[in-house]
């Protein structure tokens, strides 16, 4: 394991190293520096030779006890005797303490609250197997907690601190092992599933790499677990996050129901669903030809160990040869136990096949419906929207319409002669009364000119016709405003007689 690029080292003199331990002879924990004094007094007065730095704190240790035992401090401390190294995420310096002084032969106490911690520490720094930190906290783990369903869930809780660092390994280790001791029962009531459905997706692709790698032939558990998250991460997730998740999954390593059950998820990406259905197809497939090859490889067997048989049958008589016959076909109609597994292993085969292709048509035939239903809703969503267009510009064309129409004259008021500008006082009605007055009189004078009865030739009127004429005179200046009126009413039913004409300059 490579060390941190900010991890810094620089070589040292024994006599530094031994005058920075005695400027802070306190600055270590007690159980480190117990463990430290314990080694120097067993194996002889010497003095510290390496410092090992990490975070704030600077430890003064002798080379060989932790070389011995961390590939990594060995890796580190080879050039250097004065090193820094940077903690991988989760983990404390109590832990890398704890472990350090367990090189030097201390006993560290464990519980399921520090277990992790020290699994940890003891795969990043390397420790050997065989003994030291690694190997207790193996013992600890099948004596304390694989026994124990609450100390399980606890190690699984802390495990989720060391997924996003360089000690992920380690850490995702752990937490499988602690998922199958408690899917091994049932898990209590199931609640180490949300610890598990809380990490992120980052977190959770290394749980199941780690899954993937524990459960080598089976997989219903990674399964399950895997659905479960999905089921809590709905509308969290990527397809890209989905599948990469999806993907550790081996399908050919699932149980016949699970399998069934991934097949109508639809909480699973497509693409994966019918990837996984072609590969057991192809696998399905490939039995069924070796089982048919072995059928007949046995089949083939009988007949030819009953030639020979037959041959000495018929050379002993005819009853021989017929009991050679029977003998023959009760071989031949006879199958091996193997063989009859082999053909009921292909008939569940099938048999699976064709409910893994069922489900599939149902479930095909259910996106496509949901696929139609989207379509119909886009659909009306567009009408609607085209609808409301269409509503608004209407109202808009109203409106402007509205606003024109102050600026038209009706040509009914144009031809009957109305007063177009009745509104501008009493100017304007004295003018219409002027154009009135002009109109009547000539209509006056038309009728004068071209209604009178014409005049005999001749003798020139009697007084009494000139009379008369005086009187008829007299009496038409007197009924002049009946006249005018009458006039007025004449031109206006002559105008709304003729053809109305269109005046283009004002509509």
């Amino acid at each position: 394991m490579s060390s941190s690029p900010a991890a810094t080292s620089q070589s040292c003199s024994p006599a530094a190293v031994t005058a920075a331990a005695e400027a802070r002879p306190f600055a270590m924990p007690p159980a480190l520096r117990n463990a430290v004094r314990e080694w120097s007094r067993v194996n002889g007065p010497c003095k510290p030779d390496v410092i090992v730095r990490v975070q704030e704190h600077c430890f003064a240790l002798h080379r060989d006890p932790i070389t011995s035992q961390s590939s990594y401090l060995k890796r580190r401390l080879s050039e250097f005797s004065d090193i820094a190294v940077d903690l991988p995420a989760g983990l404390t310096v109590d832990a890398f303490v704890d472990t350090v002084a367990s090189c030097y032969g201390a006993e560290v106490v464990l519980s399921p609250a520090s277990l992790a911690a020290a699994w940890a520490a003891a795969d990043w720094l390397e420790l050997r197997a065989e003994d030291g930190m690694a190997r207790r906290a193996e013992d600890y783990f099948f004596q304390e907690v694989a026994t124990d369903h609450g100390r399980a869930a606890a190690v699984l809780r802390s495990c989720t601190a060391f997924l996003g660092g360089e000690a992920a390994g380690a850490g995702a280790a752990l937490l499988v092992r602690c998922l199958e001791t408690l899917a091994s029962s049932g898990g209590a009531d199931g609640r180490w599933l949300e610890d598990v459905a809380a990490l992120p997706v980052e977190e959770f692709e290394v749980a199941v790499e780690a899954m993937r790698a524990r459960f080598a032939h089976d997989h219903d558990l990674m399964y399950t677990i895997v659905d479960h998250y999905l089921e809590n991460h709905r509308g969290k997730l990527t397809e890209e996050e989905k599948s990469r998740v999806c993907y550790n999954v081996n399908c050919t390593k699932l149980s016949h129901h699970l399998f069934m059950h991934l097949v109508q998820n639809p909480r699973l990406p497509l693409r994966f669903v019918v990837q996984a259905m072609l590969v057991e197809q192809l696998h399905s497939h490939h039995s069924m030809l070796l089982t048919g090859h072995h059928h007949a490889a046995a089949a083939a067997a009988p007949s030819s160990a009953a030639a020979p048989a037959l041959l000495k049958s018929s050379l002993s008589g005819a009853f021989g040869a017929c009991g050679g016959f029977a003998a023959a076909g009760d071989a031949a109609s006879s199958m091996t136990l193997g063989d009859i597994l082999q053909r009921d292993a292909v008939l569940r085969q099938s048999a699976h096949i064709r409910a893994s292709m069922q489900a599939t048509s149902q479930r095909i035939d259910s996106l496509e419906r949901e696929l139609a239903g989207l379509r119909t809703r886009l659909r009306r969503s567009e009408q609607a929207a085209a609808a409301a267009a269409t509503a608004t510009a209407s109202a808009a064309i109203d409106r402007a319409s509205a606003k024109s129409a102050s600026f038209r004259i009706p040509r009914s008021r144009l031809w009957d002669g109305e007063d177009l500008a009745a509104a501008s006082g009493s100017a304007a009605a004295k003018d219409n009364n002027t154009t009135k007055g002009l109109k009547s009189r000539l209509v006056l004078g038309f009728k004068n000119l071209f209604g009178r009865k014409p005049v005999t030739v001749g003798a020139p009127p009697a007084s009494g016709e000139r009379a008369t004429a005086r009187v008829n005179d007299k009496a038409m200046s007197t009924d002049a405003p009946e006249i005018n009126a009458d006039a007025d009413e004449l031109v206006s039913k002559e105008e709304r007689t003729r053809p109305h004409r269109r005046n283009l300059s004002i509509v």
